[in-house]
């Protein structure tokens, strides 16, 4: 008597998705096997590789300011002053009181993203502000920058306490509550591993694909970072390397010949990066901008993958079986595909920004079988995707993760469908897998 067929799911640990794996008939399925197609161009590999040497220049400069709510705006400007007037060191700060109808606040629905622990109340307080306080600050020592983000960030708390406004960074773009204000004041940009609060990374949708970018790095007297070509499932990750890079250079490190970086991973290795001159685009901070390069062989996806691999290990995930006529996840599916078809027109232009679409798609297996593994799509045109391999294949030598492959969307197990809000819709299989196996 011949057993049943079983499929193997295997959960990966860092994107929570699942790739479903079968290593037996793949008549069992009935789907048309994705396959890997040729990658799009990358500019960052054309990049000038970084100049070696320092990569701190002086003179620095940067402004904050200091938003007043919607009371009185004497209280603002009397509380900036006394403060700016009793500031003595070698950290230059102006003051000034513009027009608040030149330096206005930014609009609630642009707070959403760049507000940081407001309330409700406060952003609706902030739009009624008759009067903003910006502190012009400037060092010509480069060395002197965390010092003088510290008196500047101090100076700005002190202000905001006293005339209950809401501190805001220019360079970063971001205006934050008093409370979050004060963590940048306990934790200072001198303090190692802290360094991420006093920047920021923006990610965007630039064509298919999403471009990284910081703005804050300029205080501390460094170029910008600009990281192109993230898939979006690898963006939480992609960051966290930003965030090694930017710590490594706030602390000193030299350039070498050919761009190259050694920085630190989390376990005590020694990386290398590759740095490259940055091109800009709208949007980006003045002064200089750095591109991280990926040199080797394969997709530009694929070698960022094996970069992280090498800095956080292999994405490995946990392997789950079920049976190939399994009713419950058949049924799952069956509506999982029915709520994806009524998503072709939204993705019809492309992936909308702060969007991403995963799907579950089957792959041939060196011994004949089928693989099913999770997709980020990249482009949807009628009967056919395209996107980017999300897991590591178990049985198919010549496919890695970050792959760019094309499936069929008749062929399809399930979709994960990230909103620009937060929520998400469908992973339902995921989900039965998790809760039979305990997850």
């Amino acid at each position: 008597m011949v057993g049943k067929p079983v499929l193997r799911h295997a959960l990966s640990l860092t994107l929570l998705l699942t790739a479903c794996d079968s290593l037996k008939n793949p008549a069992t399925t009935g789907a048309t096997p994705g396959r890997e197609v040729q990658a799009s161009a990358d500019a960052s590999s054309s990049a000038e590789p970084w100049q070696a040497g320092a990569l701190r220049e002086g003179p620095v400069s940067f402004s904050l300011a200091v938003y007043g709510q919607d009371g009185d705006p004497a209280a603002l400007k009397a509380a900036a002053t006394k403060a700016v007037e009793a500031h003595s060191s070698s950290v230059k700060v102006d003051l000034e009181f513009p027009a608040i109808e030149t330096f206005a606040p930014p609009a609630p629905d642009m707070l959403a993203f760049i507000g940081v622990g407001l309330s409700p109340e406060e952003v609706k307080a902030v739009q009624g502000a008759k009067a903003v306080a910006v502190l012009r600050v400037s060092v010509s020592d480069p060395s002197e920058a965390e010092t003088a983000m510290n008196e500047a960030n101090a100076l700005v708390a002190e202000i905001a306490t006293a005339s209950d406004g809401l501190p805001w960074d220019e360079e970063t773009r971001q205006l934050f509550a008093r409370d979050e204000w004060a963590k940048r004041v306990e934790f200072g940009p001198d303090k190692a591993g802290e360094r991420w609060r006093h920047f920021t990374t923006h990610n965007y949708r630039d064509g298919e694909l999403i471009r990284q970018v910081t703005l804050g790095l300029g205080k501390f007297g460094l170029p910008e970072i600009a990281n192109e070509g993230v898939a979006a499932h690898e963006g939480e990750t992609m960051g966290a390397l930003i965030n090694l890079v930017a710590e490594t250079m706030v602390d000193g490190a030299v350039v070498g010949e050919g761009g190259t970086l050694p920085i630190s991973t989390p376990d005590g290795k020694t990386v290398t990066v590759h740095l490259g001159v940055g091109t800009k685009q709208e949007g980006d901070a003045p002064g200089r901008l750095l591109v991280l390069r990926y040199p080797g062989t394969g997709s530009l996806q694929q070698r960022q993958v094996k970069l992280l691999e090498s800095i956080y290990g292999p994405m490995e995930g946990k392997i789950m079986d079920a049976e190939a006529e399994d009713a419950e996840l058949l049924a799952a599916s069956a509506k999982a595909k029915q709520e994806l078809a009524k998503l072709e027109k939204h993705f019809a232009g492309g992936v909308p920004d702060l969007e991403h679409l995963s799907v579950k798609a089957p792959f041939s297996t060196d011994d004949g079988g089928i693989e099913w593994m999770w997709v980020e799509v990249t482009q949807w045109n009628g009967a056919k995707m395209k996107g980017i391999l999300q897991n590591a294949p178990r049985a198919i030598a010549g496919l890695q993760r970050g792959a760019t492959v094309e499936v069929e969307v008749d062929a399809l197990f399930d979709y994960i469908h990230s909103r620009g809000d937060g929520s998400s819709a469908g992973g339902t299989t995921n989900d039965i897998l998790e809760r039979r196996h305990g997850g």
